[in-house]
């Protein structure tokens, strides 16, 4: 009896093995489809963005021209013409700099610069719109520097960035 008990013991083993084997295989395998489709969202979304960028290089010439006059206008209300320019994305911090001279192989210039961030996040597609408002309102600004970075804590198909734009209004010096 003991060599039956002894059988049947290691067939329940067996069954019990086989079981959890097809678990972890199942559980396996949904994470396998789940991250294919993740993927599948992310490279789409990377579709997406160049598709935008493509966009923006087609639109990049019919921007406004610059302004034959001497001195642009100044932007009045800085930092309502930067939070407000687009309604439905969240609101940025603005920080305004002080005239700095610089000067570049022997060219002198004196540079304004306005550092936009987003540290709540926004979509590539909401920056490219906030960008190209600025500069269809201020044809004057240019965009010196942005920093895009991830989101911290977003999965890898959402398009949340923590961006820092650097417009900048140079205006040559007469020494």
């Amino acid at each position: 009896m003991s060599s039956g008990q002894s059988q049947t013991e290691s067939l329940d083993m067996i069954k019990i093995y086989i079981w959890v084997m097809s678990a972890l295989c199942i559980v396996t395998l949904i994470w396998l489809l789940s991250n294919y489709f993740l993927l599948s969202k992310y490279k789409a979304k990377v579709a997406e963005g160049r598709t935008d960028l493509e966009k923006i290089i087609e639109i990049e010439p019919t921007l406004p021209p610059k302004s034959s006059q001497g001195e642009p206008q100044t932007i009045q209300n800085v930092f309502n013409f930067f939070k407000r320019t687009l309604r439905d994305i969240s609101e940025p911090e603005v920080e305004e700099s002080n005239w700095e001279p610089g000067n570049i192989a022997g060219v002198s210039f004196s540079e304004k610069r306005y550092t936009i961030r987003f540290e709540k996040g926004i979509s590539r597609r909401d920056l490219a719109r906030y960008i190209y408002k600025i500069c269809e309102s201020a044809s004057f600004l240019k965009v010196k520097s942005l920093d895009l970075q991830k989101t911290e804590g977003t999965q890898a198909h959402v398009d949340n960035w923590k961006a820092e734009v650097v417009f900048a209004y140079r205006k040559s010096r007469v020494e």
